[in-house]
């Protein structure tokens, strides 16, 4: 079997990576172990955005703008393709710790993001259900979300509509193959698959396929969902580390833990119950309903939250992207374009 490059791994970075090599003239197949979209990319927010922004480093910054640029058109274009409504919403977001204002100011205008200290009265007026606890906060309104689970299901269906692009799940990826320092073909539990390319994009698991398997390590993240009344939330929340992010039909998002135990993603009633009193703190309204479900995902981590994106100095051809850690969602658009054309100048 023979195709142009081999994409290992179905999450957020490997689909999207895949869909801008088709678009290129490539014929891909993306490779998955388990499910397209089921692991990291599925388990976490959807936030388009770092949830400190002005905490992230310095040089994400012009990733996520570009990440902002394309998926108002981007998730048009996949309802459009599929039917498939990844609910792309501008919500903003609503922080209620003490920030230095001389690191949010500065990242503020590096990024052309306009931001509000807002008084409990308009905190009130933006979102009538926060604890009138709260005196002040800081309102960025122009953060914005996706419906993570629908973004990646609408991305397979458009892949599997796209003639170049194969998709294979339940298929393990045993080695890279290599003549004369330059990838020929990945060994796979179906047997072997000829190729110009190798990507790997395989979140927590990418260590594997690299020579320093330190470079990505799992960081396990463990979040919360309630079934509230449609309309009790409409912005996302932050305080203490906890946030809150509202979805279109009511449902909302609790998050989430920061844990190193390597690939266990088993959940914890202490983490349960941290996040719920949390979050009840900041929306007291929560209290009146019940943890409607609690999951666990392994974030891909990365030294200083930057991801990987280049290619093998000892393999041609042998390309990564992955480490992206609490921003896979946000950084994709950006880092798959990045990869994408270190790819083809690469010859």
């Amino acid at each position: 079997m023979t195709t142009d490059c081999v994409v290992i791994g179905g999450g957020i970075i490997g689909v999207m990576t895949a869909r801008i090599l088709a678009k290129a003239g490539l014929k891909v197949q993306v490779l998955e172990k388990q499910q397209v979209g089921r692991e990291s990319s599925w388990a976490g927010g959807g936030l388009l955005s770092p949830i400190y922004p002005w905490d992230a480093p310095e040089v994400l910054w012009p990733l996520i703008s570009r990440g902002n640029e394309v998926y108002p058109q981007l998730c048009e274009d996949l309802l459009n393709e599929t039917g498939i409504d990844p609910e792309y919403v501008q919500s903003g977001l609503l922080n209620f710790d003490s920030i230095e204002t001389d690191k949010l100011y500065y990242w503020a205008k590096e990024t052309d993001t306009s931001y509000q200290r807002v008084d409990q009265k308009q905190l009130t007026e933006i979102e009538a259900a926060v604890n009138p606890l709260y005196e002040f906060a800081t309102w960025v309104p122009e953060i914005a979300q996706v419906r993570n689970p629908r973004l990646l299901k609408a991305l397979k269906n458009s892949l599997l509509n796209n003639k170049k692009v194969q998709i294979k799940e339940g298929i393990e990826v045993q080695a890279v193959n290599q003549v004369k320092e330059r990838v020929s073909s990945v060994k796979t539990s179906e047997g072997k698959i000829s190729c110009q390319y190798v990507v790997v994009a395989a979140g927590a698991w990418s260590g594997t396929f690299l020579k320093d398997e330190t470079r990505i390590q799992p960081v396990r993240g463990q979040m919360l969902r309630i079934e509230a009344p449609k309309g009790l939330l409409q912005r996302v929340l932050m305080c203490d580390s906890t946030y809150l992010i509202p979805r279109q039909d009511g449902q909302i998002l609790i998050g989430s833990s920061l844990e190193y135990v390597g690939f266990d993603k088993s959940t914890t009633e202490e983490v349960a119950k941290k996040l719920y009193t949390n979050a009840i703190k900041i929306l007291p309204e929560l209290q009146n309903f019940p943890i409607a479900q609690q999951w666990a995902g392994l974030r891909p981590g990365s030294e200083n939250g930057i991801p990987l994106i280049e290619e093998s100095d000892e393999v041609k051809g042998l390309f990564i992207n992955s480490g992206h850690f609490r921003n896979g969602v946000g950084l994709a658009p950006a880092s798959c374009e990045m990869l994408v054309d270190k790819m083809l100048s690469s010859e």
